[in-house]
């Protein structure tokens, strides 16, 4: 979607962007919602390891290089002080 993810993204204050912290190209979030089809056979396996990630990154987000982050308003109201960075250089 244009706004960064689904309803059920914006429900939840989260958008999805690339490693420079932009919003997804069409290319990029048609590959990345391929990939979910794709993969929902392996949604044990994906789960896993998105609770093993350091980043909580599911294996579509993994696969098409795509992070699912909080916007700032929700950070700023949670952490106004946090001195919390993403390491997303791999």
């Amino acid at each position: 979607a244009r706004s960064g993810g689904g309803v059920f993204k914006r429900v939840m204050h989260a958008v999805v962007v690339n490693k420079q912290g932009k919003a997804l190209s069409f290319r990029k979030a048609l590959w990345r919602n391929l990939l979910k089809l794709l993969l929902l056979p392996f949604a044990p396996l994906s789960f896993y390891a998105l609770s093993k990630d350091f980043r909580r990154q599911a294996l579509h987000d993994k696969l098409s290089g795509s992070f699912v982050m909080w916007t700032p308003d929700v950070i700023a109201a949670s952490e106004p002080e946090s001195s919390y960075q993403v390491d997303i250089k791999s």
